[in-house]
């Protein structure tokens, strides 16, 4: 095995470790802290859930205020994910997002995948992106329709260790009740 094959195996492993400590963060993680009518800077990469009470449509009520909590879950886990890609696995966040996309964004999905499938594999060069969810804001609200929007902290690396990046950028969402579930319809990065 050549001295590349063997760090291309390592950052893998190191991927996938990253991946599962993740997720098993994500699901024992306390709720997050709901600020109402302020926006407020995350302190120690703290994670802040904003939710905008000012428009109509979005009376403070248990029921609205708790279907917007997961909401915004849903916003965050689907941003980073959405956001943390690796030239070797080959688009599999976009991938294992589709369950939560409408029929319009799986449909982005499958053409951003297969466009961007034939450049990544004519490129040689390995490239990661970690994505991590800072605050979030409920811009707008209504039974069937909502719009977040996210600040993220980006990671971008590259394949010799000099190569790293670091930003933030913001991600708008749109998304859209099918049935009881929230789907994303939309997403933009700013």
């Amino acid at each position: 095995m050549t001295e590349n094959n063997k760090r291309i195996l390592i950052v893998v492993v190191v991927v996938v470790i990253v991946a599962a400590a993740f997720v098993i963060w994500w699901l024992t993680r306390p709720a997050e802290e709901i600020i109402g009518n302020t926006n407020t800077t995350p302190v120690n990469n703290a994670q802040t859930v904003v939710i905008n009470t000012n428009t109509a449509a979005n009376q403070n009520t248990n029921a609205q205020t708790e279907e917007q909590v997961a909401m915004v879950r849903l916003a965050n886990l689907f941003t980073e994910r959405f956001g943390s890609y690796s030239s070797e696995a080959e688009f599999q966040n976009i991938i294992d997002l589709k369950k939560f996309m409408t029929t319009k964004m799986q449909s982005w999905a499958d053409t951003y995948v297969t466009t961007h499938k034939k450049t990544l594999n004519s490129q040689s060069t390995f490239i990661s992106i970690t994505t991590k969810v800072l605050s979030t804001t409920v811009n707008s609200f209504s039974d069937k329709k909502a719009e977040v929007r996210s600040t993220t902290s980006r990671v971008e690396e590259g394949e010799n260790t000099n190569d790293v990046r670091a930003y933030n950028q913001d991600i708008v969402l749109q998304l859209v009740k099918q049935g009881n579930d929230w789907k994303v319809d939309s997403a933009f990065w700013q």
